[in-house]
């Protein structure tokens, strides 16, 4: 089974499939913006986006997580499906909780946070929403 992610912004059927999903299925939202889904729309649904983008096996999880912020960074309707196995490996990058950042820690000062910043190559003693911006660029940079 696959799973999807798409931003919460979206419209049209998009937006109304993901309005009215299954009230057990609330996804994970930790980037604030976008959420990550156990399920997938169906085809009418998925026919309905602007762009349906499908995880590739091979990629590595530095390449999902590229892949995954580019296509959340350009607007539109779009729904990225893949594994399990894949988005959790896109969990586990540093560049994935540098993107999350501002959400998934409660601070600047967040001892998680400053973990991070230390198993990272992301300067010393930027905010968490640097943090962000910083990981935006480099994708933005190498699509």
């Amino acid at each position: 089974m696959n799973w999807c992610m798409m931003p919460l912004s979206a419209t049209g059927a998009v937006g109304e499939w993901l309005a009215n999903r299954p009230l057990n299925m609330q996804g994970n939202t930790m980037d604030g913006v976008n959420i990550l889904l156990v399920i997938t729309p169906p085809p009418d649904v998925l026919a309905a986006a602007d762009r349906v983008v499908h995880l590739p096996d091979e990629a590595t999880g530095q390449e999902l997580v590229a892949i995954i912020g580019r296509e959340l960074t350009i607007s539109g309707n779009v729904i990225i499906t893949g594994t399990a196995d894949q988005f959790s490996l896109a969990y586990q990058r540093w560049e994935w909780w540098a993107w999350c950042a501002p959400y998934a820690y409660e601070s600047d000062t967040d001892s998680l946070f400053l973990e991070l910043l230390n198993s990272s190559p992301l300067p010393d003693g930027i905010t968490r929403m640097q943090a962000r911006e910083f990981i935006k660029r480099v994708i933005s940079d190498a699509g």
